[in-house]
């Protein structure tokens, strides 16, 4: 498994942008625990796209 994949492209992102959010609230809420989840800005398309652990 990549830890970075492919360019999603915005309109993927687009169709995530809410659980997104979501797990940025979880993952600045609480540092560890099973809520943690990695995102990353794309050099591709310069949105955020989740991390492997979240696959």
């Amino acid at each position: 498994m990549s830890l970075a994949p492919a360019c999603y492209g915005k309109a993927a992102f687009d169709t995530h942008a809410q659980a997104l959010r979501q797990m940025n609230r979880q993952r600045f809420r609480r540092r560890r625990g099973y809520g943690r989840v990695e995102t990353y800005r794309c050099h591709i398309c310069g949105y955020w796209h989740l991390g492997s652990n979240a696959l």
